[in-house]
């Protein structure tokens, strides 16, 4: 990276298919999340190396909202700086982005 004069680099979670999406082809929602885990595991312990310049981003488990809540809480406290969210759940038969199903229960209506 020094060089090349890159100062940082952000490792996007793209194994389980950009925004995570082929991992629903697994079809068991328990594997599925153990994948999602495990990549995000992986990634921080790669990181580990220079964490002030490899950055790393957590998948998520778009088709259940309340693993995703609880993965995103598991994600920063192990040292993700961003997370990667599905752009089209509605491709994987998940309810469109702008359906109320993706909103919080204090979200304003």
């Amino acid at each position: 990276m020094d060089a090349e004069g890159i100062c940082a680099q952000v490792l996007i979670p793209n194994v389980g298919g950009f925004g995570s999406g082929d991992l629903l082809e697994r079809k068991e929602p328990a594997l599925m999340l153990e994948c999602v885990r495990a990549y995000s595991d992986f990634l921080v312990d790669w990181c580990s190396a220079d964490p002030e310049r490899l950055l790393p981003v957590a998948a998520m488990p778009f088709w259940d909202v309340e693993a995703c809540v609880a993965e995103v809480e598991r994600a920063v406290a192990q040292g993700h700086r961003a997370v990667l969210a599905c752009s089209q759940p509605d491709a994987w038969g998940e309810p469109a982005l702008a359906d109320r199903t993706w909103e919080s229960p204090a979200s304003p209506t």
